[in-house]
């Protein structure tokens, strides 16, 4: 059974940026996303059977229904979850339409419950992984400098297929799905 997830695609100079967090850090015990596994997930649904994949996509298109034009995103600062001094996770902030992005979480949510999917009930926090570390440790202070890592234009969902591998996770895009109807 297929392992999925939707997302929000992010723009290849903003991954470069982000990227370089990376190489700022410089720490050990830390595994960094790949730059082409960066995204910013919207929801979560595990494994999914081959036969549902067409209703997950389209509860994804019902809940893009009513968008009116792209969502402008802008990844900017650095945190960390549980916390900045216990880091077992460090991700990239968001900031511009994250109201907007919010609402269109909720609905996908909504749309996914309604065609039977469970999705985690957690309260959504946007933001985009950049690392997972091996132990607990605090950020590394000089990545603290690196507040501002582009803007991009959000266009489309993706639902994405994720194949968990020794070597880390690959993803494939199994439906791009427009945001707005640029013809309407």
């Amino acid at each position: 059974m297929p392992r999925l997830f939707i997302a929000v695609p992010i723009d290849e100079s903003v991954k470069s940026n982000l990227e370089r967090v990376g190489w700022a850090a410089n720490v050990r015990g830390v595994s960094w996303v790949a730059p082409e596994n960066m995204h910013l997930t919207l929801a979560f649904l595990g494994e999914v059977e081959e036969r549902r994949v067409i209703e997950v996509e389209d509860a994804v298109y019902a809940a893009t229904e009513d968008m009116e034009g792209p969502l402008v995103l802008q990844a900017q600062g650095l945190g960390a979850f549980p916390d900045e001094r216990n880091a077992r996770v460090m991700w990239a902030g968001l900031d511009g339409d994250v109201p907007r992005l919010k609402e269109l979480q909720a609905r996908l949510v909504e749309e996914l419950r309604a065609a039977g999917f469970e999705v985690d009930a957690k309260r959504f926090r946007p933001h985009i992984t950049l690392a997972r570390f091996r132990f607990p440790q605090p950020v590394p202070e000089r990545v603290s400098r690196l507040q501002e890592h582009g803007e991009w234009r959000v266009t489309e969902l993706q639902l994405i297929e994720s194949h968990l591998r020794p070597s880390g996770a690959r993803y494939v895009v199994r439906a791009d799905v427009p945001l707005f109807d640029a013809e309407g």
